[in-house]
């Protein structure tokens, strides 16, 4: 029974990537587009700006090299990849599960459907490929040949060295995923107590990938290199907190549920040493992934996923346990993880009803998802063509990235999102002090506004988008980037006079193209008009 209903789960998420094959979330959007731009030869951080280490660029190439080839939108090849990295990620569980004993073989399913139920609520979310999401499924097969090392399996050569590949990748997405990795092999080696043992040919392969990485920052152009230490990463270190503003107590209340369930079943139950064996490396597992998501202290659930992914493992074993527990004890030879009171078409309508449920809430959401801002979309697609480059400018990625993606435009100047913006008034609780009787403005923002400017000089995009949204996202209360720039004076340059308003939708202004830049004498920039800022040190 639990077969079936875990692959029905898997068919119903592969049906509905089928259904909505450019349904894309903002953040992976971004990095789908980057990874054209690398293939376009575009230097990282320098011909475009993007606030994350460089790995998961590198990624993205791979579905934007295949689309090239079969000529679609790569947003058709990544979503289906990443279910194939999921269906890989499942068949090397089982095959490293396949020594337990005949009957503790439900835990394999139990895992399984533990992964099923992740995956769907991952695509339910539409953060299908995020970081978070690509780490579960590259780090989980490693994790699983780790347990075999401590008890004592032989693993195959070739598995390990694979495994430990796909975990360095996973591990190196993000500099927090390290923690977890630490704490897992903290406890493998606490544990075993057999440093021979645990260090071994998958963890040494993780650890060649890291130093591989490592050393890559030597040989990357010497410019990615100065504009990645040099300017955007002290930025991001200095000024990333403008984009986090939930407490701790917030940031535990997403997954305390399922750590209060778990801890409930953890209490009450009694286990028998392989079991727990299997069970206390996943709570080490999740309590350090809680940890991970305090740590970048921002509240949005895509950073839970890690704890989410082993909150949701940890109970299908323990409720599959607990009935597998009650149906040794009341005899029954013929173990199926649901309650005893059930027969064989009670079961089968149980899990009828269950589809339906999953595919009308799924169905629902997806379609809300995938249709996105019909409005910016009809603009876009009137007043553009496929390929053309479009600005949006505001401090958030929506729904700029997806989009674009999906209507096969390019982002029209070097920066995804305004976040020197928010980054220099992070400080700030209201507009009245950033602007009075002169704008304030930190030399990061001016550097800004200068790029963008030549951005719009350089690519002539049709059409720009300008977020009026009052606050705009992470911004004091009661400033909106369009008020600021007419305050800096920048729609006041020559350049910007090229452009008209043909629309004010909801929280945009829309801009287009009615001049030909290269016909103008350009005797204005805005960074001419030094009279209006005052530098803020």
């Amino acid at each position: 029974m639990l077969p079936f209903i875990t692959m029905v789960i898997l068919g119903l998420v592969l049906f509905f990537i089928f259904l909505y094959p450019l349904r894309i979330n903002h953040d992976v959007a971004i990095y789908i587009e980057i990874g054209d731009f690398i293939l376009e030869g575009k230097i990282p951080y320098v011909d475009y700006i993007e606030v994350n280490l460089p790995l998961i660029h590198y990624i993205n190439v791979i579905p934007v090299f295949i689309s090239r080839i079969l000529i679609t939108n790569p947003i058709k090849v990544f979503l289906p990849l990443i279910f194939l990295l999921t269906i890989l990620c499942i068949a090397s569980i089982h095959h490293s599960l396949r020594t337990l004993p005949p009957q503790e073989q439900v835990a394999t399913w139990a895992i399984t459907f533990g992964i099923a139920i992740f995956t769907l609520i991952v695509f339910t979310l539409n953060d299908f490929g995020q970081r978070e999401h690509i780490f579960v499924l590259l780090y989980f097969p490693y994790f699983f040949i780790r347990w075999n090392r401590r008890e004592g399996v032989e693993v195959n050569t070739r598995v390990a060295i694979l495994v430990g590949i796909s975990a360095g990748i996973g591990v190196l997405l993000k500099p927090h995923f390290v923690i977890i990795l630490a704490a897992t092999e903290l406890y493998w080696f606490v544990t075993k107590r057999d440093l021979k043992t645990m260090l071994n040919l998958e963890l040494i392969t993780l650890s060649l990938v890291g130093i591989l990485y490592l050393l890559h920052f030597l040989v990357i152009p010497s410019s990615m290199r100065t504009a990645l230490f040099g300017e955007h990463l002290p930025s991001i270190l200095s000024g990333y907190s403008a984009y986090g503003y939930h407490r701790i107590p917030n940031l535990l209340g997403c997954i305390s549920p399922i750590i209060l369930i778990t801890l409930v079943f953890f209490l009450i139950r009694r286990w028998d040493r392989k079991y727990w064996a299997l069970i206390s490396p996943l709570l080490v597992f999740t309590i350090s992934a809680i940890v991970v998501y305090i740590v970048q202290r921002k509240g949005w659930i895509y950073h839970a996923y890690p704890a989410l992914f082993g909150g949701i493992i940890l109970l299908s074993l323990l409720c599959v346990r607990r009935y597998q527990s009650q149906a040794q004890v009341e005899g029954e030879s013929n173990f199926s993880p649901m309650p005893k009171w059930t027969n064989r078409d009670q079961r089968m309508g149980l899990a009828l009803l269950i589809v339906i449920f999953l595919a009308v809430f799924v169905f629902g959401k997806s379609n809300e998802q995938y249709l996105g801002n019909a409005k910016i979309r009809e603009i876009i697609e009137d007043n553009s063509n496929e390929n053309d480059e479009v600005i949006f400018i505001s401090t958030s990625v929506l729904p700029a990235s997806q989009i674009l993606l999906q209507t096969e435009r390019k982002h029209g100047y070097r920066y995804f999102v305004a976040h020197p913006i928010a980054f220099a008034f992070k400080d700030y609780s209201t507009v009245e002090e950033v602007i009075g009787d002169s704008p304030l403005m930190t030399e990061e923002v001016r550097v800004y506004l200068d790029r963008l400017e030549e951005d719009i000089l350089k690519n002539q995009p049709p059409l720009i988008f300008v977020h009026t949204m009052r606050p705009c996202f992470a911004c004091p209360s009661g400033f909106s980037l369009d008020l600021y720039l007419e305050a800096v004076g920048f729609f006041e340059s020559e350049p910007l006079m090229a452009y008209e308003i043909i629309e004010e939708i909801e929280e945009w202004i829309v801009y287009r193209l009615s001049k030909d830049l290269g016909e103008l004498n350009l005797e204005y920039r805005w960074l001419a008009n030094q009279s209006m800022v005052m530098l803020v040190e």
